[in-house]
């Protein structure tokens, strides 16, 4: 797993699998400061965030595809758009990237979601295309405000007329990676979150049907302000791949009887949102990540409290990307 990157103490971690979870609100403490050198701790308007071994600034996205361009799956004709997808493009991207065996099934102690059974990815991913949908109309610029770059990260939030809560949103380049699947692997673990998120103790993966979808649930800290519960959230996350070759992680919050609420803590509601995964060229290496949603705190925490922690969410990207620099440095 890895030493803990973050200043926190040692995370309980439970038991879990591989791919597809994602985070959620941080009720932290805001510090403020300017950004140091590139390669050093630095604080900025949200706080803290761990050196990574190099910084790279975002650059423009080049040609996109998903193991290699070569290689990619593509509509027929070009500018064809994705009505003309094979029926099949999904289940034969998913194993093109992750193999036939793919990732680890778990089962958890509850049914399996009714929307999975009988139906290969392909009509499943159609199924769900709203969730998908609305994931990649935030990662478009329009309406973003972009409040700092921090450690490579772009930092945005954004008011949608209409909602109360604040949207967040963080870009950045992940460079030499192994792979999309041996990225998607470390990054999307939940049980790899509390050792580069200081503000998560405890997740958990209860539930795991790849390449459907995932069922994770994460444990976040009270702030040191004495009057406000610590939060818990369950998430379900879907997988779905793009004609240009970039992979959506759509999430959001999910209702199951069978993990109650734990006491003492308050249940997050994650409105909307998710991962974006674009390959910036032929590599299958670099990829640049979105990260954007908006969670609902939930509980009696005043609304402009929950608006002002909401960008914290974005520095999770940069938070990760010390966290797995880490790794590849030991060489795991």
């Amino acid at each position: 797993m890895g030493a803990v990157t973050s200043c926190c103490d040692q995370p309980k971690v439970l038991e879990g699998d591989d791919a597809g979870q994602v985070a959620l609100v941080n009720v932290a403490q805001t510090q403020s400061g300017s950004a140091g050198e590139a390669g050093e701790a630095r604080k900025g308007e949200f706080g803290e965030i761990p050196a990574v071994v190099s910084v790279v600034p975002v650059a423009d996205v080049g040609e996109q595809d998903g193991a290699k361009a070569s290689d990619a799956a593509t509509p027929a004709g070009a500018g064809a758009d994705a009505e003309a997808v094979a029926a099949d493009f999904n289940k034969r991207m998913y194993a093109r990237h992750f193999g036939a065996r793919g990732l680890d099934t778990k089962k958890g102690s509850f049914g399996r979601r009714p929307s999975s059974l009988g139906t290969d990815i392909d009509p499943y991913v159609e199924k769900h295309k709203a969730e998908f949908s609305a994931v990649l109309e935030l990662e478009k610029p329009d309406g973003w405000l972009k409040l700092e770059d921090l450690q490579g990260v772009q930092i945005f939030k954004k008011s949608i007329p209409g909602k109360p809560l604040l949207y967040f949103k963080g870009v950045t380049d992940f460079l030499s990676q192994k792979s999309l699947a041996d990225f998607v692997r470390k990054a999307t673990v939940a049980e790899h979150r509390p050792y580069y998120d200081e503000m998560v103790s405890e997740a958990a993966t209860h539930q795991f049907y790849p390449p459907y979808y995932k069922v994770t649930q994460l444990f976040i800290k009270a702030p040191p302000l004495g009057f406000i519960s610590p939060r818990e959230i369950v998430l379900i996350a879907r997988m779905g791949m793009q004609p240009d070759g970039s992979l959506v992680i759509a999430v959001q919050s999910v209702d199951i009887p069978e993990l109650p609420v734990r006491p003492g803590f308050v249940r997050c509601n994650f409105i909307e949102g998710g991962y974006v995964f674009r390959p910036l060229d032929d590599s299958n290496t670099n990829f640049r990540v979105t990260w954007t949603g908006c969670v609902d705190p939930c509980g009696s925490l005043p609304q402009w409290v929950a608006n002002i922690v909401a960008p914290r969410q974005a520095l999770s990207l940069a938070r990760m990307k010390a966290w797995l620099a880490a790794r590849a440095a030991r060489g795991a």
